[in-house]
């Protein structure tokens, strides 16, 4: 289908010619069409069109954001360009914003490798590559920098263990160190390997092997 925007009319090309299916409560400022979706977005909202064919907003952008380019990616993240506030990635209901050169976003592709290219007004053109790698340090809320041992748990919780013995887990992407919160009694922990009914084992150098429930 051939979708076009005017105004808040919204329009769909059928039997030779233009018909309008429906009004947005502001005038359309974006749309994309995806692999089963029409994503539109009037200034700083953002809607889906449902199977029966009505607009069903479903997020927004920071209040003074305008979308301006929607792209919907091969895996079915969301990338918008806005007017004057850069790029944004809406993956799984939650809205990133993507450092670009310059804020005003005018154009967005992505390629067979699934890199997005965005066209800039002031600042050329940038390649978002997707991140394979991400290193977790004591930057990011790690406890420590020397890790021996790591695991993740039936609830997706990460645990690691440090080279002197010490232990931690991240919930939420928050790290916190086995203590009195975990019942941890002490001693040195040296490894730690998660098991499939959501226990978690810890081997230790002085205090034998111990598990958690």
């Amino acid at each position: 289908n051939f979708w076009c925007a005017r105004g808040a009319q919204i329009g769909v090309w059928r039997a030779g010619g233009w018909k309008s299916n429906f009004k947005l409560p502001a005038p359309v400022t974006a749309i994309c069409g995806g692999r089963t979706n029409l994503w539109i977005a009037t200034g700083n909202r953002l809607f889906l069109l449902a199977e029966n064919g009505k607009p069903v907003e479903v997020g927004s952008l920071p209040p003074n954001a305008t979308a301006r380019v929607l792209l919907e990616g091969n895996k079915g993240v969301l990338w918008i360009g806005t007017l004057a506030n850069g790029l944004f990635c809406r993956s799984a209901e939650q809205l990133d914003m993507v450092p670009t050169s310059h804020q005003e976003i005018t154009c967005l592709f992505q390629d067979q490798e699934e890199n997005i290219w965005a066209g800039t007004e002031g600042g050329g053109l940038n390649l978002i590559r997707p991140r394979t790698a991400v290193v977790l340090d004591g930057n990011s809320g790690l406890p420590f920098e020397s890790v021996r041992s790591v695991t993740e748990d039936a609830q997706g919780r990460v645990w690691a263990v440090s080279q002197d013995g010490q232990l931690a887990r991240s919930i939420d992407g928050n790290w916190e160190l086995a203590g009195a919160n975990l019942k941890w009694p002490g001693g040195s922990a040296t490894c730690v390997a998660a098991d499939a009914n959501g226990g978690v084992w810890v081997g230790t150098a002085d205090r034998g092997l111990m598990r958690f429930r």
